[in-house]
Order: structure tokens, then sequence, then C-alpha cells
């Protein structure tokens, strides 16, 4: 999702954008301040080392997280301040905020399985399927065709590789530590490198040109990037699956104590899972080149 495409709304002053910068600004104004003073709003959640405020649990959350607070807290060695009777409320509204994002996700699969049902269509058409007749690709005397429906006729279906997929604490935490983008690929990367090269389900003959070969239903495909993304998708949500039940049941703290290591790391986690501050699109992208890199082809070895 753009920037561009999300709204940002200010019900106290009426203001509207599509600028986080300038939903910033505003809320820095002193006209904003002065109708926040004037309609008695009390801010939910309050960082005193910073003097920052704010009713929404997620921009909090980002603010721990920021550069500002954390050389504060760490020259002062202080903690944010005592717990005020909103703030008491946070399970509630974390476990409401944790629904919304899940709901979210949901949304962009849906749209993302449309996406693929008119794929689907194309392909059965006849225009990106692989099939046993003689337009080979050769390279090298390498035969495409060949090496796909004969040297991995055997590769596992890419729905069932997802689904063997397990996500430990160790891949919740890299995520957490390195983003997006390490987690997701590294994720990926060593699930296939635990397989044979004729038993995984994807595979690059041009690196340069991302040109990718995907398995599913039993048949091989040339893929335009739309399923790669979309099982990208469903990389992350075996993430955010592993992070509610494995997490939570390794370190419950990080539902009770707002204030302890687990429960700041749970939530970098989930942030990182949903791609944290970068365009998901790029952030996609960067993962597929990883990938592709690492799922080559080695025309010049005879499998």
């Amino acid at each position: 999702m753009n920037e561009d495409d999300i709204v940002y709304k200010c019900k106290i002053c009426n203001y509207i954008t599509t600028r986080r910068c300038n939903m910033k600004t505003h809320k820095s104004s002193k006209k904003h301040l002065k109708n926040v003073e004037k309609s008695g709003t009390i801010s939910k959640y309050e960082c005193k080392l910073c003097n920052y405020k704010t009713d929404c649990l997620a921009h909090y959350n980002q603010h721990l997280e920021s550069r500002k607070h954390k050389n504060i807290k760490k020259e002062t060695k202080e903690d944010c301040g005592s717990k005020s009777e909103e703030e008491k409320e946070v399970n509630e509204i974390t476990t409401k905020e944790i629904k919304e994002g899940f709901c979210m996700m949901q949304g962009m699969f849906c749209e993302l399985i449309k996406s693929n049902q008119q794929l689907a269509t194309i392909i059965q058409n006849g225009t990106n399927h692989v099939t046993n007749n003689n337009n080979n690709n050769n390279t090298n005397n390498f035969n495409l065709n060949f090496f796909l429906n004969e040297t991995c006729k055997d590769a596992i279906n890419m729905k069932d590789f997802i689904e063997s997929i397990e996500v430990s604490i160790a891949d919740l935490k890299k995520l957490g530590n390195k983003g997006y983008v390490e987690g997701i690929s590294s994720l990926m990367i060593d699930k296939l490198n635990e397989l044979d090269i004729t038993q995984r389900p994807i595979h690059s003959t041009d690196v340069k040109r991302n040109s990718i070969y995907i398995k599913d239903d039993d048949e091989w495909e040339k893929d335009e990037k739309e399923k790669l993304m979309s099982t990208l998708w469903d990389v992350a949500r075996k993430e955010t699956q592993a992070l509610e039940k494995k997490y939570k049941a390794e370190y419950p703290k990080c539902e009770t104590d707002r204030n302890s290591r687990e429960h700041e790391e749970y939530w970098r986690i989930f942030y990182n899972a949903m791609g944290g501050k970068g365009n998901m699109d790029d952030l996609q992208k960067k993962v597929i080149r990883r990938i592709v890199q690492n799922v080559a082809i080695d025309k010049t070895i005879i499998y």
C-alpha cells in the first residue's frame, strides 16, 4: 500500500491529509494544540521522558522505537513514567489493534487471490504455460522444458512448500531485529536450501530479468511475480500466526508487562511483519531478488 493511499484525519480540527509528515506537522501546530486544550482531550499514552503524548497505541509504540526516545532513555536510565488509568486498558487495546491488523492482511490476501484467479485464466489460455512441445529455451544445450518437466517432475508444489514451513522463535526474532527483507527472505531461502534442487518448487532461468518458474497444482508455469508476491504474503501470515501462538506461549509477559523487553520485541516483530516503515512493493521486490539469486539454475551442470 502506497503512502498516498492512506488518509490521515484529525477529528478535533477536522483536518485531512494523505501525507503522514503533514499530519505530524499539524499535530505540533498551535491551532491543533489549542483545539486539543479546548476539547479537553486527554492523551491515552504519554512518554514523560520525551514529553510525547498520543491517543494512538501504534504511534506510541513507534515513538518507543525512535532513536530520540532510546537515546534519552539510555542517558537517564529511567522509565517512561507510571501507568495512567487509560494505560491499564492496554491489553484490551493491544488485542483490538492486532485483530484489526489481521483483518487488514486478510483483505489484502483476498485481493491477491482475485488477481491470481485472473492470472490462472490467462495461463489456461496458453500465454505462459510450459508445454511439452519443441519450443525449448536452449542455452549451451540446456533444455528448460526437459529440466522442468522431466528432471524436476517430482518437485513439491509451492502451496505444499509454504504449508511445510515451520516458523521458529529464532525466525521471529530475526524478523524483529533485521526487518522484513532479511526476515522473510532468509526464512524462504533456508527452507528452499533444505530441499534438493530437483525438489524445489521454484527456479530462475535469468537472474537479471527475474525470470521465474513456479510449480503449483502439479504443473510448471512462468510467473510474472504475481504468484511469488502472493507467496510472500503467505509467509508473512505464517510469521504472524507463530507470533500469536509460539511467541506468546514462550514469553507470556509480552501481554501483561508493557515495560518488559518481551512486550517491546513482540510489537517490533509484528510491525516488521507488516513491512515496517518501508513501502511493501519495494520490500517485496528486494525479497524476490534475493530468492531469484538463490534459485538460479546453473545451466553448465547436467542434472
